[in-house]
């Protein structure tokens, strides 16, 4: 019965790219380009089909699969795309930009385990030097590495690697700065006294 479910589904799915302009080629991100998806983008390149790409199940990948692939897309990466149509090649260059600082916030939480938030001079009138610089952890994942060695919320970061954290701003750009490295060292606060903690992305 499976068998002749598939083979149907096959002989639809070519006929129907047979009649259309713009073939849409989903893959399974759990399982990767199967063969048959390959045997598929090539009767749709025969064809002279134009082709949009998308990956269906990015969200059952683990976890682990996909910031390894987030983190090999450098900023100002040049990727080359080849598009074929009609027999016809094309090469297009594609830079990747700057990663998006409105979800490095996001990208702070699932890397390091923690939220933060500007400093409320109120909040930590005690603090040495500048009440106001650095930012407080306001939320952390109790299953992060963090929590793990007893960071909690309240506590003060002041620096990750050689950059400054004045406020979120400057959080912000330190993660997205440093996403891609192995490891960052931060300088915590708490009452007073400082640490320097190293942990692993």
């Amino acid at each position: 019965v499976f068998e002749a479910i598939e083979k149907f589904s096959v002989v639809k799915t070519l006929q129907a790219i047979e009649t259309c302009h713009v073939v849409l080629l989903l893959i399974d991100a759990t399982q990767g380009v199967t063969d048959q998806d390959a045997h598929i983008a090539g009767y749709i390149l025969e064809s002279g089909r134009s082709v949009v790409l998308a990956i269906n199940k990015w969200d059952a990948v683990d976890a682990y699969q996909r910031q390894l692939v987030m983190r090999s897309i450098e900023t100002g990466r040049r990727v080359e795309v080849e598009i074929l149509r009609k027999g016809e090649g094309i090469t297009l260059s594609v830079v990747a930009s700057v990663f998006p600082e409105a979800l490095a916030l996001d990208l702070a939480y699932r890397l390091l385990g923690i939220r933060v938030a500007d400093i409320e001079f109120e909040d930590h009138r005690s603090q040495r030097e500048n009440p106001q610089a650095g930012v407080v952890i306001s939320e952390i994942d109790p299953r992060s590495f963090l929590a793990g060695i007893g960071v909690r919320a309240g506590d003060v970061i002041r620096q990750i690697n050689e950059t400054r954290v004045l406020n979120t701003e400057d959080f912000k750009k330190a993660v997205i700065r440093y996403r891609l490295k192995p490891s960052v060292v931060i300088l915590l606060v708490r009452g007073g006294d400082g640490y320097y903690i190293t942990v692993n992305l």
